[in-house]
């Protein structure tokens, strides 16, 4: 019974742990891309999928740099920037496809893969600082580049956790807050 026990607890923390859920990961999204046209940008993750080779990638962007890329990519022009986000926003598996990757210069602006953000992870002892950022109703991060920087983001934007950045100042710090109800 008590090894039971211990596995089910396990199972539940390994699941917990993994990343935040659905839901809350849409609301951050929304969030995000309510907030594309402020000089404070919040990081949002999604799937881009290459119609030119087939390949998908999860990316860590953003709400300015996602609404700028599909506006480019559904040929919008800036009188239809709010249609744009209301057909982002209604995206709610936050899986988009576009023609050529490659041409769209948000999306190749800083790039990594899956395993260099798990490396990352590892290296920065990522759970730890996710248990620390649960406690509190500000934090901050300066990464040693802004590579760094998203791939921070993104694993927290997995967990549950909204950052964002000042871009007003540069960006040079990662920025997680509890809003005020």
């Amino acid at each position: 019974m008590k090894k039971l026990l211990i596995i089910i607890l396990s199972f539940l923390l390994v699941s917990y742990s993994d990343f935040g859920n659905d839901n809350q990961m849409y609301t951050n999204y929304c969030k995000a891309l309510d907030n594309y046209a402020s000089t404070f940008q919040n990081y949002l993750v999604v799937n881009i999928q290459d119609k030119s080779n087939g390949k998908s990638t999860e990316i860590c962007l953003t709400g300015f740099e996602l609404v700028s890329t599909m506006m480019d990519e559904w040929n919008f022009d800036i009188e239809n920037e709010f249609k744009a986000v209301r057909k982002v926003k209604r995206n709610r598996n936050r899986t988009f496809k576009v023609e050529n990757y490659d041409k769209h210069k948000f999306l190749n602006r800083i790039e990594y893969s899956q395993s260099e953000l798990v490396k990352y992870s590892d290296r920065i002892n990522f759970d730890s600082i996710a248990n620390s950022i649960s406690n509190k109703n500000e934090w901050s991060y300066f990464a040693d580049n802004e590579k760094e920087q998203v791939m921070i983001a993104h694993l927290l934007f997995k967990q549950g956790y909204l950052t964002g950045i000042n871009e007003c100042f540069g960006g040079e710090q990662l920025e997680y807050y509890v809003e005020e109800k």
